[in-house]
């Protein structure tokens, strides 16, 4: 049974001040020594007057926060800023919003991808052709790879590759080196999907891409007429449909949102289909994972018993050694005593089959608020969620949501990690 050890507050200033406005969404670097987040505050660092919502980087273990959305000069944004992901190094951090400033000449008037480069602190705009002509649509919800070189992210922009003709929002990958882009929402033969995309993500090698999707016509048996998730292999251009049972067969209502484990063996997707797993009865979604090597498909939105959750789960993530996965859930009966009525966190280990909750203060006093989007750490006890619980540490009195940063017990051996520095 996974327990709290140590909880803090990561969305506060250098000096621990607490942030003025909400924050929201975690994301570690690969060694837990740093989170990335994007927040309305304008206080957690100086001279941030834009009131615009911002990116920004804190470091665990000295406690610094950087604002990244800022031009080269060091300009503040003037439009609102999101979805940041970063290298595994945190040295390439990747993000989306609708500020005009932060390179020259952006003057579409939508939300385009940027890419800040900490070691030269360089802003590029990655949502354009290979020419380096603007993005005609908005570009959102972008992720990089893990050394930082290649980014993906959907679009309904119709020029950034020749031929996108299909009029719907489609998946491209920008190679930051040689600066070519291409559209990955593609069948195995290249054919352009007949509608929309959404939400990527690369695997850690880069050599694949998870996305889901509404086109009938990217992979085989897609008979459903509703979202599925599809991974393609950059290597080889093939497309498989992930959203389906043991045998192949695919799910009867929608799947989103895929995650890849870090060897790329595995990818976890929430869906609402009820036909993935056996006594699938419970009408919400949940999060299932599925071995792309050997077809098999789980449901882990279940308590330790196996029993299924009785309200819906998202927001998956997987630790770093693959064995446990972290998400959020208004279920009430995944764990004894949950009974605040709120989402909250829990984390399955894949080993043992245990579910426990995490959104909670050491002393097992449950959130008095929503908690979501966990994200893991360097180890598989240090987690970060976004919440509006303003129980879990004393002195939590901004009455918006922070970024919490937990370090965790599983039976007698505690290891250390970002979640117990001091923020």
């Amino acid at each position: 049974m996974t327990q709290v050890l140590s909880i803090d507050r990561a969305s506060v200033d250098a000096t621990g001040t607490q942030a003025n406005n909400a924050s929201y969404v975690p994301f570690f670097s690969a060694d837990g020594t740093k989170l990335l987040f994007w927040s309305d505050a304008t206080n957690l660092v100086v001279d941030d007057t834009n009131t615009r919502s911002d990116i920004f980087l804190k470091d665990l273990t000295t406690g610094d926060v950087t604002r990244i959305s800022t031009s080269a000069s060091g300009a503040q944004s003037n439009g609102n800023s999101y979805g940041p992901k970063m290298s595994a190094d945190a040295t390439v951090i990747v993000f989306h919003g609708n500020s005009t400033n932060l390179v020259s000449g952006d003057t579409n008037a939508v939300n385009d991808v940027f890419v800040k480069d900490l070691t030269t602190g360089i802003v590029t705009r990655v949502s354009q052709t290979v020419a380096g002509d603007i993005g005609n649509g908005a570009s959102e919800e972008a992720f990089i790879s893990a050394d930082g070189t290649k980014v993906v992210f959907k679009s309904s922009a119709t020029n950034l590759v020749t031929n996108d003709l299909n009029g719907a929002r489609d998946i491209f990958l920008k190679d930051l080196t040689t600066g070519d882009i291409t559209r990955v929402s593609t069948d195995a033969g290249g054919n352009e999907a007949d509608a929309g995309s959404d939400e990527a993500v690369i695997s850690a090698d880069g050599t694949k891409v998870a996305f889901w999707s509404l086109a009938s016509n990217l992979g085989t048996g897609d008979t459903n007429n509703t979202y599925d998730v599809f991974v393609k292999d950059l290597t080889t251009g093939a497309v498989t449909l992930v959203s389906s049972d043991a045998a192949g067969t695919v799910g009867n209502f929608g799947s989103y949102s895929p995650v890849f484990s870090p060897d790329g063996t595995k990818v976890a997707f929430r869906s609402i289909a009820t036909d993935l797993v056996t006594g699938d009865t419970n009408g919400v979604s949940d999060i299932f994972v599925k071995d792309l090597t050997t077809g098999d498909i789980t449901r882990v939105s279940t308590n330790t018993a196996g029993a299924q959750a009785n309200g819906g789960s998202f927001a998956a993530a997987f630790s770093a050694d693959g064995t446990r996965i972290a998400f959020s859930s208004t279920a009430s009966n995944l764990v004894s005593g949950d009974t605040n009525g709120k989402s909250d966190v829990f984390v399955k280990d894949l080993i043992t089959g245990t579910t426990s909750r995490v959104s909670e203060t050491p002393e097992g006093v449950e959130a008095a608020g929503d908690s979501y989007a966990p994200a893991f750490g360097a180890t598989n006890d240090d987690l970060a969620f976004y919440s509006f619980a303003p129980n879990l540490l004393i002195g939590d009195t901004n009455g918006k949501s922070d970024i919490f940063v937990i370090n965790t017990i599983d039976g007698e051996t505690v290891t250390g990690g970002g979640g117990d520095e001091t923020l």
